[in-house]
């Protein structure tokens, strides 16, 4: 074989080892990302629905009263006068 096609393929060959880790640096830094981003994403769903589930529970968790159900009803004390 001619030495410069030799040297030639060798140097291909260094190349696209080279090539190769490059890629490969760069696939496992995009997984990383893409972990990191997929975990905050996570977190900031979680702390979006977290006040909406207490609320929900704890609106649940009682009846209204007469003024939430109706929020034009309101009780008048006049001095004098009870209701019950």
């Amino acid at each position: 074989m001619d030495s410069s096609l030799n040297d030639t393929l060798k140097s291909l060959i260094a190349r696209m080892d080279h090539m190769d880790r490059r890629f490969q640096e760069f696939r496992d830094q995009a997984n990383t990302n893409c972990r990191d981003l997929a975990i905050q994403l996570e977190r900031l769903e979680a702390d979006r629905r977290r006040p909406t589930e207490g609320n929900e529970s704890r609106n649940n968790s009682r009846s209204p009263g007469m003024s939430e159900l109706n929020p034009t009803i309101q009780r008048i004390q006049i001095p004098g006068i009870s209701k019950t």
